[in-house]
């Protein structure tokens, strides 16, 4: 082969390389999808610019963070568990509901999707961490069940309010229909005599 041949070869590979680079960096940077690249001791490599917003930290604040700082405690151990599975090749991949802390102290909530990029040696794996914050969504939820729960309590109460008129109505005809015809047997009984 020769060297003009493996120079054009070569520039090609880079050109390629750099057109996927721009096009990776492009989707990562743009998405409305929170993007963090998380290394095999879980810590964060780097955070889209969605992510940023979404916990309230600048890319500087965010890196070689553990990701487990972001989680509440009871879902932080549960998902140091999985990535563990993940980075063992016990599971490909993973994703689940969490609630998330934000750098101001705020609670929300994420749907998590998280993929295992395999490196050439163990230390060289990623994690890729997709997170739609959905607090909204849940928020949305949680007013729907609440509502549900009104209605329910409106409709049961509604049911035992026409009950009680039904009686009274019920009490109410029987007492003056039983008045009346009392009144008129003693009527009966006056006019017989």
């Amino acid at each position: 082969i020769s060297s003009g041949l493996l120079e054009t070869v070569a520039q090609d590979y880079i050109e390629a390389l750099r057109h996927s680079e721009a096009r990776f960096r492009t989707i990562f940077e743009a998405t409305d999808l929170g993007i963090a690249l998380v290394d095999g001791e879980g810590r964060i490599v780097e955070g889209n610019p969605a992510l940023q917003r979404m916990l309230g930290y600048r890319q500087a604040e965010l890196v070689d963070q553990k990701f487990t700082v972001f989680l509440f405690p009871e879902d932080a151990s549960r998902c140091q568990g999985v990535f563990q599975q993940l980075l063992h090749g016990e599971r490909d991949s993973y994703q689940g509901e969490k609630k998330y802390i934000s750098k101001d102290g705020r609670h929300g909530w994420s749907r998590l999707h998280v993929s295992l990029l395999r490196g050439a040696k163990v230390e060289d794996h990623l994690a890729i961490c997709m997170i739609e914050d959905i607090t909204e969504q849940k928020r949305a939820e949680k007013e729907i069940r609440t509502y549900q729960e009104q209605l329910r309590s409106v409709a049961s109460e509604l049911s035992l309010t026409e009950e009680r008129e039904r009686r009274r109505l019920a009490t109410d005809l029987h007492d003056h229909v039983g008045q009346i015809l009392a009144l008129a047997q003693i009527k009966l009984g006056a006019i017989r005599e």
